[in-house]
């Protein structure tokens, strides 16, 4: 269903749940124990979650909603499901550490939900994602509305959840869905490369840049405070000087 995988730092999640990594409450329970077996690890930097299948994630499993329909709490198992999954999300967003969404395929729904709760998308050039859930009569109701208008704007995001619209890759960039987009061919090389441009920045610096770019959208944190006060802890870390001896001396070396 899912794997977890570190190796040179970067922690790989692979969804691999046939046919098309549906979600579900095992599913979700599995995700938390990684990212606690994770939260106890100090050997990575980035964390990746990618797909084994074809597609990334086509979401929630619709055969599951509709064996609930006659039933008198319909709305409140789903409701409850939907806090459940954000609950997930949610803990993605906040980790310290820079996430990536590797996506190949479709990434609809709920899939396209766990992308957005990353800090980063690349996506493949043959790729289709959105949030299609308005053409069933529901919502993407794990995170799905305020992350993508976040991205976006009101008025792309109403017209991509309104309309249930999945769009290419690379239509997706030009609106800002995601940041990369790569060939399908030599994908993992493509992206595994980019990865690394993270990996092999100072862990201290990235999370600090992580917290005060999120810092913009919470009203109660002060975001200028937070920059002011990173250079006191930077400076004491030993990355940081060592990268600036490192140039100093490079800076040298070319005069």
């Amino acid at each position: 269903m899912l794997e977890l995988d570190i190796s040179n730092q970067v922690a790989t999640i692979t969804l691999q749940h046939p046919t098309v990594n549906a979600l579900s409450r095992a599913w979700a329970d599995t995700f938390h124990r990684l990212l606690d077996t994770l939260e106890r690890s100090a050997e990575w930097r980035i964390l990746c979650i990618r797909s084994a299948l074809k597609v990334f994630s086509a979401g929630g499993d619709i055969k599951q909603f509709a064996a609930r329909l006659d039933a008198p709490d319909a709305g409140d198992l789903l409701a409850e499901e939907a806090l459940y999954y954000q609950t997930l999300f949610d803990r993605i967003e906040r980790m310290p550490q820079i996430s990536v969404a590797l996506v190949q395929g479709v990434a609809a729904g709920g899939g396209f939900e766990i992308a957005l709760a990353c800090d980063l998308r690349i996506v493949g050039s043959k790729a289709r994602i959105g949030l299609p859930e308005v053409g069933l009569g529901l919502l993407p109701s794990a995170g799905g509305t305020q992350r993508m208008t976040r991205l976006i704007g009101r008025g792309r995001a109403l017209r991509l959840i309104g309309g249930a619209e999945l769009i290419p890759s690379e239509e997706a960039l030009a609106l800002g869905l995601v940041e990369w987009v790569v060939p399908d061919e030599g994908f993992e090389a493509a992206a595994g490369a980019i990865v690394r441009r993270y990996v092999d920045k100072p862990l201290e610096a990235l999370q600090a840049a992580k917290a005060c770019i999120a810092a913009t959208a919470d009203p109660a944190k002060d975001g200028a405070g937070l920059e002011a006060e990173a250079p006191r802890l930077l400076m004491g870390t030993k990355e940081t000087q060592a990268k600036i001896n490192a140039f100093i001396v490079e800076s040298q070396r070319k005069q």
